[in-house]
């Protein structure tokens, strides 16, 4: 083991749909340790440069399309909840 974390399933097993549209862009974008920071250290990669905007809300757009229907609706409920605050 090297003391990294892996990058976590985007599956319904994983907790990605705990996390609002916002924050999985930018962990997408700049990866988990620029973005967590204090010594957070994470296999998973920033794709900034390498995927477009466009590319990484595409790529994103299929991931929450394979959950289920359940885990669909608490996300979007999360969501819409979370932007009615702002």
């Amino acid at each position: 083991m090297n003391g990294r974390l892996p990058a976590l399933p985007h599956d319904e097993s994983g907790h990605a749909w705990n996390h609002p549209d916002a924050t999985l862009f930018q962990l997408t974008k700049i990866g988990p340790e620029a973005l967590v920071g204090g010594g957070y250290v994470s296999d998973m990669p920033g794709y900034d440069g390498v995927l477009t905007d466009e590319e990484i809300l595409a790529a994103l757009s299929f991931i929450k399309n394979r959950w289920p229907d359940e885990i669909q609706v608490r996300y979007d409920r999360m969501n819409s909840t979370i932007q009615a605050q702002y």
